[in-house]
């Protein structure tokens, strides 16, 4: 079973993406912020996959991205930042440090309209992996 790692501060959005992502037979785990990802990553957690905000306490999603980059153990892990901030730079910057794809949520009121295609696309890139890497 692909294990996915959702890093986000909202607790709504996170439980509503776990309860997802469960749902679709996905093991998660779960972080409130970056310091904690990175802990339970360093601790031994290896996701196929992770979910990261950009906008968190403690540690935000660039940083985690860095410290993920500078790690052997850690820095092929890939990422899908999943944030309502779209700023050009920090599109430009998570491409830089390896993101593999960038997924704005919609506005608040039309929540959650993105999570569908999120999960396809995770099955998607998920599938696709296990052919490129094989299964853990």
């Amino acid at each position: 079973m692909s294990q996915i790692l959702i890093v986000e501060d909202d607790a709504v959005l996170r439980d509503v993406l776990l309860k997802k992502l469960s749902k679709s037979g996905y093991s998660v785990e779960k972080a409130e912020d970056g310091e904690v990802a990175l802990e339970k990553l360093r601790a031994g957690l290896k996701p196929d996959l992770i979910l990261l905000d950009i906008l968190m306490p403690k540690k935000n999603g660039m940083e985690v991205m860095e410290e993920m980059n500078a790690d052997p153990v850690l820095k092929d892990i890939p990422i899908i930042i999943i944030s309502n901030s779209g700023q050009p730079v920090e599109i430009e910057r998570a491409k830089k440090l390896g993101a593999k794809e960038l997924e704005r949520s919609c506005r608040r009121e039309r929540g959650g309209c993105w999570l569908l295609k999120m999960i396809n696309f995770c099955a998607s890139f998920l599938f696709a992996s296990s052919f490129l890497v094989g299964s853990r």
